[in-house]
């Protein structure tokens, strides 16, 4: 009797250890890399935190009669930081900045011409020292290069928006001039 339940104990073992084995590696985050498209990396998520703040508010307000100003520009700065939070891969952080129709026009006008207009650049901030971010502008959207953001660091970005005023100018309000995106593509970890 003992012989014949002996080995199927053994078995039904064997099978749960099996089991147990694949439902376990199921859980845990798996590096692969396909040798057919060798550019493509799985991993577990990048986990950053974005926070955009302004030491000014967030609408951009210019009464230049008003102020009793002589200048003829006022700039408004915006910070985007971004911070890794518990990665185990590092991020390339790329910028994305959207404009609106009409704030796509206010760019697009000579500061030297009657009226409003505005220009924009993006810096990435360390202590005090701010470096141009180079980029591509399509149409009404502008793209920074990819930025390294290293595992548990912090990145700081600038976007500084400056309104000219000549002689006779009018301005208007512009609802959601300009929106800014942050994507983070995470770096390769087999290169």
């Amino acid at each position: 009797m003992i012989k014949k339940i002996l080995p199927r104990i053994l078995i039904l073992l064997a099978v749960a250890t099996l089991v147990s084995a694949i439902i376990v590696s199921s859980v845990f985050a798996k590096y692969t890399t396909n040798d057919s498209l060798p550019d493509v990396v799985k991993v577990r998520p990048t986990q950053f935190n974005v926070l955009i703040g302004s030491a000014s508010s967030n609408e951009m307000a210019v009464n230049f009669a008003a102020d009793g100003d002589a200048t003829t520009e006022k700039v408004f700065s915006y910070d985007v930081t971004v911070n890794s939070a518990d990665n185990e891969v590092a991020a390339y952080i790329t910028l994305k900045l959207t404009l609106s129709p009409e704030m796509k026009t206010l760019v697009d006008r000579a500061s030297d011409t009657a009226g409003i207009s505005c220009e924009y650049a993006v810096y990435k901030v360390s202590g005090s020292t701010e470096t141009a971010l180079s980029g591509t502008e399509s149409d009404a959207i502008w793209m920074s290069e990819p930025d390294l953001l290293e595992i548990g660091a912090t990145n700081t970005y600038r976007v500084k928006l400056t309104v000219h005023h000549t002689a006779g100018g009018t301005g208007e309000f512009i609802p959601d001039a300009i929106k800014v995106d942050v994507v983070a593509t995470q770096v390769d970890p087999m290169k």
